[in-house]
C-alpha cells in the first residue's frame, strides 16, 4: 500500500482505504477507518520507496483535531525491531529513522524542503516542506525522543 500527500491541496490519500484534508472531521475519519479510536497502527509495504534492508514495516499514524477539523497528521516510522519500549532506545535508531523518513519523503514529494540543522542531530533535526495550505515537517526532536512526520494544515 502507498501513502500519497497531494502537494497542491494537501489531501492525505492511503488508496483503498482514506482520503483525507483539512476539511475532514473526526467522524468522516473514523467512518472510513471503521474505528472508535483516533490514533490508528496501519501496516504499509514500502519496499518500493525504500531499501527493504532498512527494514521498515509500518508507520503509526494519528489524526489530531481542532474545534471539529483535521488539523495535522502525524507519522512515526516504525521498524522491524520497534517493541514500543524506552530500554530499546537509541539515538543511532532515530537518526537512521530520520534519515529514512527523510528519503520517503523525498521520493513522493516534488517541493524542496527548508533545511534547519539546530545544534548537532542529537539535539533537533527539522527538514519543512512549505505550501500555501500548511506545511510537512519531518524533526526528529532529542525532547520527544524519537523522529517523525508531521503534515500540518492551516
Amino acid at each position: 500500500m502507498k501513502i500519497i500527500i497531494n502537494e497542491t491541496d494537501g489531501e492525505f490519500i492511503i488508496p483503498g482505504l482514506i482520503r483525507v484534508n483539512n476539511d475532514s472531521t473526526r467522524e468522516e475519519i473514523v467512518n472510513k477507518i471503521g474505528d472508535t479510536e483516533i490514533k490508528h497502527l496501519i501496516t504499509l509495504d514500502f519496499s518500493r520507496l525504500i531499501n527493504t534492508e532498512l527494514l521498515v514495516k509500518a508507520f503509526d499514524i494519528s489524526f489530531n483535531f481542532k474545534k471539529g477539523k483535521l488539523s495535522f497528521i502525524e507519522l512515526i516510522l516504525c521498524d522491524k525491531n520497534d517493541t514500543g519500549s524506552w530500554d530499546d532506545w537509541s539515538l543511532e535508531r532515530e537518526v537512521k529513522k530520520l534519515e529514512m523518513q527523510d528519503e520517503w519523503l523525498k521520493n513522493i514529494l516534488v517541493n524542496t524542503p527548508t533545511i534547519m540543522r539546530i545544534g548537532s542531530r542529537k539535539e533537533e533535526a527539522i527538514a519543512t516542506y512549505n505550501y500555501g495550505w500548511g506545511e510537512i515537517i519531518s524533526r526528529y526532536g532529542a525532547m520527544q525522543g524519537y523522529s517523525y512526520i508531521t503534515i500540518k494544515y492551516l
